[in-house]
């Protein structure tokens, strides 16, 4: 199995990305056949874990998800249309 670890600042941003109810996080689930949770590492800060059996599929969800956490960072509304458009970004090699 695949994984990767990003590093989340702030437990605002986190909640951003995952999205109410977790929907952020379950349509990229969807979109590239991966599992993503969240976890406190060793070192006491929030992470998020993207894992899968396809190492392809773990980059790319990797990438969503870096993108959404930086758009977080920033204040800006993370919404159901601009998950589908980073996901769809990220597909298509952008």
């Amino acid at each position: 199995m695949s994984s990767k670890i990003i590093k989340v600042e702030s437990p605002d941003v986190l909640a951003s990305v995952f999205g109410s109810f977790d929907a952020n996080v379950k349509l990229i689930e969807k979109k590239f056949g991966v599992h993503i949770h969240n976890r406190i590492a060793d070192s006491g800060e929030d992470v998020i874990v993207v894992s899968s059996e396809d190492e392809s599929a773990v980059a790319q969800a990797s990438a969503a998800v870096t993108y959404l956490v930086k758009m977080a960072k920033y204040n800006e509304n993370i919404t159901d249309q601009s998950v589908i458009y980073v996901c769809d970004t990220v597909a298509s090699g952008n």
